[in-house]
């Protein structure tokens, strides 16, 4: 509708699927953009859709913004972490929580910010149109290695800084310089929510567990759950709540 005859993102994986996927089927040019630090191994199915997949060298951060660039200079639409297509579809996450259950809290993997506000919006929104009483308490989750947005938060300060020297096994939510990170804060303050980081080992102990119950899910997914297992030990949640861990990212089920 808008024009465009080639589509892109900036992924470490599963968006640059999901993108190629969607646009082999719509007729449209792939481009993929991934950092030079990103598993190839990762990205071999996007291949099997016909995208073009571009290893840049430098800081992923900053990748997103220059992908802006890019596609404004060729005619690519870059759907990159929070366009706000993106951010609208990520509502029916919060659509979907609330038709089945009225949680207290969910706790949300948190990268570049834009499934943040996407959730949030959703939820406000229901708040708004009287379908639900209360909002619940959502939680930006984050590695402790990765998590700008909740250094800030923690700081009080207004807006994000870069996160220097990151290194976490989460990949799939390692953006050092997230742009949605200053819209996030103001969400967390202005409604009071809370943002949680969480070691690697406490995310690995967390997909462990999930792999016991038969799900085998990437650390950045797991991150949810290691959150809760956390601040359910620190009190931060009580016991008798209800809490909805988020999977944001794709995970396998492994049937024998």
């Amino acid at each position: 509708m808008l024009g465009y005859r080639a589509v892109g993102t900036v992924s470490t994986g599963n968006m640059a699927v999901s993108v190629a996927a969607y646009a082999s089927r719509a007729g449209l040019a792939t481009k993929i953009l991934v950092s030079e630090n990103t598993n190839i191994e990762e990205l071999k199915s996007v291949s099997v859709y016909g995208a073009d997949i571009v290893v840049v060298r430098g800081d992923y951060g900053k990748l997103y913004f220059e992908s802006l660039k890019l596609g404004e200079k060729y005619g690519i639409y870059f759907m990159s972490s929070d366009n706000s297509f993106r951010v609208e579809g990520y509502k029916g996450i919060a659509f979907e929580i609330s038709q089945e259950v009225a949680s207290d809290y969910v706790l949300i993997p948190s990268s570049s910010g834009g499934l943040f506000r996407g959730i949030a919006k959703g939820f406000i929104e229901l708040k708004e149109s009287n379908i639900i009483d209360k909002l619940p308490t959502l939680v930006a989750v984050q590695a402790e290695g990765y998590s700008p947005i909740c250094r800030a938060f923690k700081e009080g300060r207004s807006r994000v800084v870069p996160f220097e020297n990151p290194k976490t096994v989460a990949k799939a939510i390692s953006n050092p310089n997230p742009p949605s990170g200053d819209a996030v804060l103001k969400l967390l303050r202005r409604f009071g929510w809370r943002c949680e980081t969480v070691s690697d080992d406490e995310i690995l102990e967390a997909q462990r567990e999930l792999a016991r119950e038969g799900l085998f899910v990437e650390p950045a997914s797991a991150a949810g759950v290691a959150a809760l297992k956390k601040m359910r030990r620190e009190g931060a949640i009580p016991e008798g709540l209800f809490c909805f861990w988020l999977v944001v990212v794709v995970f396998m089920v492994l049937f024998s």
